[in-house]
C-alpha cells in the first residue's frame, strides 16, 4: 500500500512484465537494430545473427558467427560503434 510517496513492489508482476511479449519485442528490435548496425561494419562474408531469450528478464545475444568475429571487435569495435549509433553506452562489468 503506498503510503508517504512508498510503494509496494510487487516482484511477480515486474517478473511477469520484464519476461513478457512486449519487452521482448523491445528488446528483439534494439538487438536486430545492433545486428544490423554490425553488418554495415563487418566484412560481408562474416554472418550477424540474433538469439533472443527469456530467462529472468527477455534479452537477446547479437553474434557474429565467423571465426574472425572477435576480431572484428578488437580490430574496429563493431559491436561498440554499433550500439552507439542507438544511443547505448558499452561499458565493462
Amino acid at each position: 500500500m503506498a503510503k508517504g510517496g512508498q510503494f509496494d513492489l510487487n516482484r511477480g508482476d515486474v517478473r511477469k512484465i520484464l519476461q513478457g511479449d512486449a519487452v521482448a519485442a523491445v528488446v528483439s528490435e534494439a538487438a536486430e537494430q545492433i545486428a544490423d548496425g554490425v553488418r554495415d561494419i563487418v566484412d560481408d562474408d562474416m554472418e550477424v545473427q540474433v538469439y533472443p531469450y527469456v530467462l529472468d528478464r527477455a534479452g537477446a545475444n547479437v553474434v557474429i558467427a565467423h571465426p574472425g568475429g572477435l576480431g572484428m571487435q578488437a580490430k574496429r569495435g563493431a559491436f561498440t560503434r554499433a550500439a552507439a549509433r542507438l544511443g547505448l553506452q558499452v561499458k565493462k562489468r
